[in-house]
């Protein structure tokens, strides 16, 4: 591979590679976020908000109210528990923000009997999780937020959070597909205070925009650099293996074309004719007489004429040469 063809891989992955990350930037691939607030009664209010390219298409009124209750039917089903959606509660609404180019969209509706209620005023929620494919069935992964009313206490979460906001009584998980995976349970208790101690604040959808891209880019350019560094040592030992299929070996057994006129001269007793060299090397004339006269320069040989011939003589230096 040379340079050039090089360079054009090295620019195609980079653009493959950087072009998520630039797509978050710009807002064209949505960024979900699912907020979820559980209430004692046991409904809880869900909140969507979806950030996405300010030209970008966003689902209808229709689209969102069929998916939300679609949903709701689904876990109806597969937990035995009646469930219902307060077709009062639908809310749908789009900002748009000139400066990044992007919107928010936020779609909200109220869900009741989400959670199990227990004796001993527990109330459980995550059961609704079980249906397959949960997050699909609205608008796809994202990350979580549950927060919870503030007459309720934490007893128990499974999977941990992986960060929590004790003020706002709120648990944040990054990705919802760890979150739905792992059949999520979450107790609380009414009347008991909060067991949190300390609290990590999460980011806004808006600015979930460019975490994602800044993750996008550092990764990105991690698996560029990478690529790039493969290819060029490759490169590398590919041109070094051409060089050395290449160079000739160097062995004391292949004679130069001056030594073999030396030898030549040495093995007829010093003297030669020119010709008498010609044609026992097989050399053509000009290339004998060229042979020759480089010889007579470093002082190997002397020549002088007699008649239309040349005779070769072996200087002291050419009789000491092997």
């Amino acid at each position: 591979m040379n340079s050039r063809s090089l360079a054009a891989v090295c620019l195609v992955l980079a653009v493959l590679l950087l072009f998520p990350a630039f797509c978050y930037v710009r807002g064209q691939a949505p960024v979900n976020r699912y907020q979820v607030r559980v209430e004692a009664d046991g409904s809880a209010e869900w909140i969507i908000t979806q950030v996405t390219a300010i030209s970008g298409t966003v689902d209808s009124w229709e689209g969102f109210q069929q998916k939300s209750l679609s949903l709701v039917g689904l876990a109806a089903n597969q937990t035995g528990r009646e469930m219902a959606v307060d077709v009062g509660t639908f809310e749908m609404t789009t900002t748009n923000y000139q400066d990044s180019q992007s919107k928010e969209t936020v779609f909200s509706f109220t869900w009741d009997n989400c959670s199990i209620l227990q004796q001993g005023n527990r109330v459980v929620f995550g059961d609704v999780f079980a249906v397959a494919g949960f997050f699909d069935h609205l608008y796809g992964e994202g990350s979580l937020q549950i927060t919870f009313a503030a007459s309720l206490s934490v007893q128990s979460v499974s999977p941990s959070p992986n960060s929590r906001d004790d003020p706002a009584h709120s648990m944040d998980w990054l990705g919802t597909q760890f979150f739905a995976s792992s059949n999520p349970s979450l107790t609380f208790i009414e009347g008991q205070g909060s067991p949190f101690t300390s609290s990590t604040p999460i980011p806004s959808a808006a600015e979930s925009v460019w975490l994602y891209a800044l993750a996008g880019v550092f990764v990105s350019a991690a698996v560029a650099v990478s690529v790039l560094w493969f290819l060029v040592v490759r490169r590398r030992k590919r041109s070094n293996a051409l060089d050395e299929k290449a160079s000739p070996i160097e062995s004391p057994l292949i004679e130069s074309e001056e030594q073999k006129i030396v030898k030549l001269l040495q093995s007829s007793g010093g003297t030669a004719y020119q010709s008498s060299i010609t044609d026992q090397t097989r050399f053509s004339k000009a290339k004998a007489s060229q042979l020759l006269s480089e010889l007579e320069r470093k002082g190997v040989v002397t020549r002088y004429k007699k008649g239309r011939d040349k005779i070769v003589t072996l200087a002291e230096r050419g009789k000491s040469e092997r």
